[in-house]
């Protein structure tokens, strides 16, 4: 048992942190492949809090489907107050609703990333 603790020690900072920097790279070529609109910010802020952007960017609902998320995610703790739920369906409803090809969203940031 001493030995896995101590190998996990001596060689955590050298795995976890290359690990944590490719998430974080994940996680800004998302944002930054997200369309600009009203609510841009707040979906990051609210959505990321919790889960992957990759998970809401490869969804594909109406504006009304969004709002019953929202709401199961204010359910289950997400900080979302006054009229942000409406703002961030929204913002989701008109850019990731299930008009948009699968090429958008996720998927355009992976293919740009590879180039």
């Amino acid at each position: 048992m001493s030995r896995i603790l101590l190998t996990l020690v001596l060689i955590g900072p050298f795995v976890g942190v290359p690990v944590l920097g490719i998430l974080q790279q994940g996680r800004d070529e998302i944002v930054a492949s997200l369309p600009e609109g009203e609510g841009k910010k707040t979906v990051v802020r609210i959505c990321s809090e919790c889960h992957s952007l990759e998970n809401v960017v490869n969804e594909r609902k109406l504006e009304e489907m969004w709002v019953r998320v929202i709401e199961q995610m204010m359910s289950r703790g997400a900080q979302i107050f006054g009229d942000e739920k409406e703002m961030v369906a929204a913002y989701l409803g008109r850019f990731y609703g299930p008009d948009r090809s699968v090429l958008d969203g996720l998927a355009k940031a992976r293919y740009e990333c590879l180039f």
